[in-house]
């Protein structure tokens, strides 16, 4: 006697995952479990902000399953969301943002209760988390038509958002309606799509006002991190970002002296008295800190300094003990030079995955010190290293790692060891994919390789700073299986 039964639907703080209709002999009720993609570029479409679910559950099951369109209708957005110009929302932001205090936060209500309806812009390199039935979106990589000129060609470059909004997404609402769309019915809700809000800031141990903090210190792209579980129910669960890459528009006096190379020259007449230049250049640059987003808060916290050293600031904005606290800190970066052994090279394009309360970190690509600021352009250089950050005690360990694998733009996943022949405690990691470069020693180019083979790190078996972790390659156990392989790729999640 097979019966079907339902229950609600429901989310996992990765994954998404629903109670679907289930036919068992013994009224069983299996979980759908999703895969969540969102944004990204097309060939044909760098504008719009996608948002996709697969049924991962139910596709291992019947070995089939259909991506679910879960991008709702631009007709919810207000109408001002594209049509706002960037320094008047950045003023407003400067006159209305100010830090985050925490008894103040008791008597306020839900902060998403007063959200825009707005959607992302299209983008790439954005962090983003599930967490109670919403997908979060912050940072990104916004593809700038205003292309910049580098001598007799043109580049393509990337700008960061004007106003670094979290935006946020109800997955089972979404979900529900696609539900209905596919029985035609009529009576369904209208759902509120797409809300954003300008996330709060914790104190800091700076001078600078809040908006500058979010504009300059965490706004940024190709950030990697996850989602840090809450270990009791006196905190909350905060996605957390590390690194990436900040991209700035510097502009120039309206002078000849002032001319860079590399920037565009604009002008009518031969003549240097009627020539008009329009200096300026784009720089990039890799970041080395630690922030952790409140997910129930929407505020931002500081974990480490600049260069990645932990940190620990007081809520209050300008009491005693945050005075302090930046009082110590200025003593200690005094001796910065020494704290860059402890701490991993800033970097963007690398890989990252948070396993209990430990961020790890591998690869990516550093700044080159050949790079020529006033050239207007970055040299990157590739990078092999792991470290490990503990979240509680706001620590870097550097995991040594043999052999080193010179990887970026790769994808890293991590589990604790469950393995009872290994007793040293840390996580393990697999790490698939990913770019570097190489010099040909035939023809003296540079060329580019893209991987396809999967590497597991376990923790070392001595648990001491100087013990190595072998890299172990993982692969198809037969040749005839080729045809199940995925094969070389970067820049994939």
């Amino acid at each position: 006697n097979e019966t079907v039964q339902e229950a609600e639907t429901h989310f996992s703080n990765e994954t998404v995952q629903e109670k679907s209709d289930t036919i068992s002999s013994s009224s069983t009720i299996t979980e759908e479990e999703y895969m969540i993609i969102s944004g990204g570029y097309t060939d044909k479409d760098w504008k719009s902000f996608p948002v996709y679910a697969f049924p991962i559950t139910s596709a291992i099951r019947t070995t089939s399953g259909q991506w679910i369109d879960l991008t709702p209708s631009s007709d919810h957005d207000d109408p001002t969301c594209k049509d706002e110009d960037s320094i008047a929302s950045r003023d407003k932001l400067f006159q209305e943002m100010s830090f985050f205090n925490a008894d103040d936060d008791k008597q306020e209500q839900d902060p998403w209760a007063k959200a825009q309806s707005c959607s992302p812009f299209g983008r790439m390199g954005h962090s983003s988390v599930v967490y109670n039935d919403h997908l979060y979106v912050f940072g990104g990589l916004i593809y700038d038509e205003e292309q910049e000129s580098v001598g007799n060609r043109i580049k393509e470059s990337f700008r960061l958002e004007d106003v670094p909004y979290i935006y946020r997404l109800n997955l089972k609402e979404m979900l529900e309606v696609r539900k209905a769309d596919d029985g035609d019915d009529e009576s369904k809700e209208p759902t509120k799509g797409w809300q954003r809000i300008i996330p709060r800031v914790k104190p800091v141990d700076t001078s600078s006002p809040a908006a500058d903090v979010l504009l300059n210190f965490i706004n940024r792209g190709e950030g990697q991190g996850g989602l840090w579980a809450a270990a009791s129910s006196d905190d909350n669960d905060k996605l957390v970002v590390y690194g990436g890459l900040r991209i700035s528009r510097v502009e120039y006096d309206n002078s000849p002296s002032k001319f860079v190379k590399g920037d565009s020259v604009f002008g009518t007449g031969s003549s240097s008295q009627n020539q008009v230049y329009s200096h300026h250049k784009i720089e990039e640059l890799p970041l080395g800190d630690v922030w952790a987003y409140d997910l129930v808060q929407n505020a931002w916290e500081k974990l480490t300094n600049g260069y990645g050293k932990g940190v620990w600031v007081d809520d209050a904005a300008d009491n005693d003990n945050n005075q302090m606290n930046r009082t110590i800190e200025e003593r200690l970066d005094d001796d910065w030079m020494d704290d860059l052994n402890n701490v991993p090279r800033s970097r963007t394009a690398h890989a990252a995955t948070l396993v209990g309360n430990d961020l790890v970190i591998h690869g990516g690509m550093g700044r080159d010190e050949k790079s020529d600021d006033w050239a207007g352009s970055t040299e990157w250089e590739s990078l092999d290293d792991m470290w490990i950050f503990d979240l509680n005690k706001r620590q870097w360990k550097k995991r040594w790692v043999s052999p080193l694998l010179v990887r970026a733009y790769h994808s890293l996943v991590g589990w604790n060891n469950a393995d009872k022949t290994n007793s040293t405690p840390g996580p393990t990691v697999a790490a698939y994919g990913g770019y570097t470069t190489g010099m040909d020693v035939f023809s003296g180019e540079e060329v580019a390789f893209v991987f396809d083979d999967l590497l597991v790190s376990y923790p070392p078996a001595i648990p001491d700073d100087f013990s190595v972790s072998v890299w172990h390659k993982a692969s198809m156990a037969k040749e005839r299986e080729v045809d199940n392989l995925i094969f070389n790729r970067y820049e994939h999640t």
